[in-house]
């Protein structure tokens, strides 16, 4: 499971709060909806805020108090909204928001050492074994931009093995249904945004899928880029998996099919590391406008194909296809492209539909940079 910070570690930033703001009850337990805390020219508080995991609309907030209102995963605390006229957390500057904001209103989670644990595994799991908390589930596999099939090496490779034998799935079907969807997506010219398969295909769909979608990039030239790239670097394909085809249990309900950049084939460092971002960028896009559709959907329906609530991503485009760029790099990229994912308005429907991201163990080497960006966005 995840980890949050401790208690241990909040305990401090608790205690700080209560000096600046001289209330001798400030807890985490005790702040309530509507409740109003007054932050206007305090940006320590800010600071402490975002370390904590709470969000705020911009670093200079327009109005002298903050709506607290609950996160909508446990996995995130409790989130600081300061309301606009519209009723929507924006930022005051009208450029977007600021990097505070961004990284506190991200919903992240860290994996722990799965080696930790007497008798672990030596890498993070794909999917859970056990539903230990009611979230559906979906996992990013770094995909092979070739072919765009499931299974050979790597985690390709176990996504192809535990598809197999945990859900039954037709895993040698899957290269020939993605290219088709990527066919279909490109055929016309690329076009951007989120693309169901049509019904068309549903003949050459694998057992195991219910519904697919492909997303190039969010605007034309970022489809267009992706749509003309040999290795289709930054492309993402969405499966949802039938209820009777979901590995190991019920709320394991999907693959994000996500093709990386392999250093060999791009021109320099800098160019590899720019697609890196566009990944980041394109399964962050690509999950919350497909759990924005489901939204929309009757309750039948959103039961047989539920949101992609939490996403374990793995580092894409690491290991051997980063060449010799150090796999920080790497890993920084995957994350700024998640941040640049993140709804500009930062409306509570557009929070609602952004899975929490969950980071696999790699050394630690999301942690290690998700703390260093934190630190360089709350340094005065």
């Amino acid at each position: 499971m995840p980890v949050c910070p401790s208690e241990k570690e909040r305990l401090p930033l608790l205690k700080r709060l209560r000096e600046i703001e001289k209330l001798e009850e400030l807890d985490q337990s005790i702040l309530q909806e509507n409740q109003k805390l007054e932050i206007a020219g305090k940006p320590e508080i800010l600071d402490a805020l975002a370390i904590l995991g709470l969000k705020t609309s911009d670093e200079d907030v327009s109005g002298a108090c903050a709506d607290i209102v609950p996160a909508s995963s446990p996995d995130v605390f409790l989130r600081v909204v300061a309301p606009s006229a519209g009723g929507a957390a924006e930022s005051s500057k009208g450029g977007g928001p600021c990097a505070r904001t961004l990284l506190a209103s991200a919903k992240m989670s860290f994996c722990p050492d799965p080696k930790s644990v007497k008798g672990g595994p030596a890498f993070t799991s794909i999917y859970e074994r056990k539903a230990s908390d009611g979230v559906f589930c979906a996992s990013v596999n770094a995909g092979a931009g070739r072919n765009l099939k499931v299974g050979g090496g790597t985690i390709n490779g176990q996504f192809g093995k535990e598809l197999w034998d945990a859900g039954w799935h037709q895993t040698d079907h899957y290269g020939a249904f993605h290219m088709a969807l990527f066919k279909h997506a490109t055929g016309t010219g690329s076009h951007p945004g989120l693309i169901e398969a049509p019904a068309a295909l549903a003949r050459t769909r694998p057992e195991g899928v219910s519904s697919s979608y492909i997303y190039l990039g969010q605007t034309d030239s970022e489809a267009e880029s992706v749509g003309k790239d040999p290795g289709r670097g930054g492309l993402v394909i969405l499966d949802a998996f039938d209820k009777s085809h979901r590995p190991y249990h019920p709320a394991n309900v999907g693959m994000v099919y996500a093709v990386g950049p392999d250093r060999a084939d791009e021109a320099n460092d800098s160019v590899f590391l720019q697609k890196v971002r566009l990944v980041g960028r394109n399964i962050l896009s690509a999950c919350c406008a497909y759990n924005a559709s489901r939204s929309e959907l009757g309750d039948s329906d959103v039961a047989d194909s539920p949101q992609f609530q939490r996403v374990r991503l793995c580092l894409v485009s690491g290991g051997k296809f980063a060449g010799r760029v150090p796999k920080e790099k790497v890993a920084e990229q995957l994350v700024v492209g998640l941040l640049d994912a993140l709804p500009e308005s930062l409306t509570s429907e557009a929070l609602e539909a952004a899975p929490v991201i969950e980071f696999a163990y790699d050394g630690d080497v999301f942690k290690r940079i998700w703390d260093q960006l934190c630190g360089e966005a709350t340094r005065p």
